[in-house]
């Protein structure tokens, strides 16, 4: 008897080397290599994360171009992002924060004009000066491209789980 195939299943090779792109993705964040994790975007990326909305009943998704954004940025707003990051500018996350980023239940699904569909849990940890600790979850949904035969990130939309963000200042990369 056949098992009907779920419309997530990809050939396991492509799923782990995903895990293995955005893990390795995660750990280049966590060690500050911040020139490296944006190469890894392609230049025509879209890099946001809306703002949670609240009361939504379970499955109901908000509707797309209605929401405030904590921030939208593509790729020259990512490159200053990371250039902020690296000068004595970003004064707030002097001495920078200790990271650590869990990536889960990675799911892949084709998506149009060769890209997949990823979609992945986060929890980020974050340790400022020994003393003021916060912990970010939610769910990231990308749009991965092959690059002269590398993966690369066209598109992420970050969604946290909390509605008010009390991490104190929300500078990181996600």
């Amino acid at each position: 008897m056949n098992t009907p195939r779920s419309p997530f299943a990809v050939d396991p090779a492509l799923q782990a080397e995903i895990e293995q792109f955005l893990y390795h993705e995660a750990a280049l964040l966590d060690e500050g290599c911040f020139e490296q994790w944006l190469s890894l975007m392609t230049p025509d990326i879209e890099y946001r994360m809306p703002v949670t909305q609240p009361a939504l009943a379970r499955g109901q998704r908000p509707i797309e171009g209605t929401r405030a954004m904590h921030f939208e940025d593509d790729h020259r707003g990512l490159r200053a992002r990371v250039h902020r990051l690296g000068s004595k500018a970003a004064w707030s996350d002097q001495p920078p924060p200790l990271t650590r980023r869990s990536i889960t239940n990675v799911r892949v699904e084709p998506g149009d004009d060769n890209s997949l569909r990823v979609r992945s849990n986060f929890v980020l940890y974050i340790v400022r000066r020994s003393a003021q600790v916060d912990l970010l979850a939610g769910t990231r949904e990308d749009t991965l491209r092959r690059v002269e035969g590398s993966l690369a990130i066209a598109r992420r939309s970050t969604h946290l789980d909390q509605q008010m963000i009390l991490a104190n200042p929300l500078s990181m990369l996600f």
